[in-house]
């Protein structure tokens, strides 16, 4: 049975575009690139997603669910608390930022018209039935599966600190992606999109591949949940309020799920 693992980058405004990057696996099926790219309105952004056939499980790189009209989320919170040490913090996303317009939930009650659920909580068996959608973060997910000591200060930089970063990034996917388990295998196309050089890029070109490299992350933590469940994955926050899901894998990190 194949199964689609999706991760979406997803911009806080349509006036910038989301990338969105997919993989395909199983339980007898090694985990394998497919494509990426970039899309900016919610139902462009969920049209790849819709016509996969099978199971699909996303991960959104993005305020899912947001009721607070002003201020932080209490899982923006915790999780700046958490990984504050590797200079990790999370935006605070509130309505009055994001206008009225959660995007994150908009894009969930599209994929629920295809059968696929929201995840809060990480308390499905490893290798699960169904199709699942559930909010992540980039940052600490890096943290916690490459094992570093500081976040890559690549975003809302200059372009020579951008280009350099997004470097940094692809370099850290080629190394370790076909190393974590499940290993993601370096295959020509995906070789292709990491070995591309942001150097040579600039605006929109050096945006769209920051955002696929974003998502690609997104896609394994997609593929690392459903592999390993809680065993190797944990929550932070609620339903009610926003919740987020990452890799469970540094020793260092409280990985208690409050709040």
């Amino acid at each position: 049975m194949r199964i689609w693992f999706v991760g979406v980058n997803l911009a806080w405004s349509e006036y910038r575009r989301s990338g969105v990057a997919i993989l395909e696996g199983g339980p007898d099926r090694p985990l394998a690139y497919v494509r990426s790219d970039t899309y900016r309105l919610v139902p462009e952004i969920a049209a790849p997603i819709l016509e996969l056939d099978g199971p699909v499980w996303v991960a959104i790189d993005g305020p899912v669910v947001v009721r607070n009209q002003a201020g932080g989320r209490p899982v923006d919170v915790a999780l700046a608390q958490r990984y504050a040490r590797f200079d990790v913090g999370a935006h605070a996303a509130n309505l009055n930022q994001l206008k009225d317009n959660p995007r994150g939930e908009n894009l969930v009650e599209l994929l629920a018209a295809r059968g696929v659920r929201q995840m809060h909580r990480v308390v499905l068996p490893p290798k699960a039935d169904g199709s699942w959608a559930f909010e992540t973060f980039s940052h600490p997910a890096m943290m916690e599966l490459f094992g570093l000591d500081r976040i890559i200060k690549y975003k809302k930089a200059g372009v020579q600190l951008k280009r350099e970063g997004v470097r940094t990034v692809a370099g850290l996917l080629t190394e370790h992606l076909p190393r974590l388990d499940p290993p993601l295998a370096l295959s020509d196309d995906l070789a292709a999109l990491l070995g591309r050089d942001p150097l040579a890029m600039r605006g929109r070109g050096l945006q769209a591949h920051e955002d696929q490299l974003d998502a690609l992350l997104g896609a394994y933590v997609a593929a690392h949940v459903w592999h390993w469940s809680a065993e190797r994955n944990w929550h932070l926050g609620s339903a009610e309020t926003g919740s987020t899901v990452l890799p469970m894998i540094r020793p260092d990190v409280d990985h208690s799920p409050a709040p």
